[in-house]
């Protein structure tokens, strides 16, 4: 990772922390400040770099295909749709 990308990323991570924490005690001016300087940084870094959210399909794009990663995904979606929500939750915890 670029330093301009390391320092943004951690700026994210410390403002989601402090957001957090105003939302729970802050006023609401406060809490709008932080939210709306996460915005800011975050449009920021899509202005400048592609952001995609890392679920198992684009894991298995980004790295290879995994057959343990395949063969939970088809695990899991047979227990969804039998209904055993609860072990197709475990699965994807796995």
């Amino acid at each position: 990772m670029s330093g301009g990308l390391i320092i943004n990323v951690r700026k994210l991570n410390r403002l989601s922390k402090l957001y957090d924490a105003v939302s729970v005690d802050g006023k609401p001016y406060r809490v709008s400040m932080v939210r709306n300087l996460y915005q800011r940084v975050l449009n920021d870094l899509q202005n400048k770099y592609t952001i995609t959210m890392l679920d198992s399909h684009n894991y298995q794009s980004l790295f290879g295909t995994d057959t343990k990663i395949a063969s939970l995904l088809e695990e899991k979606e047979k227990a969804v749709k039998s209904g055993q929500y609860e072990f197709a939750a475990q699965l994807r915890d796995k």
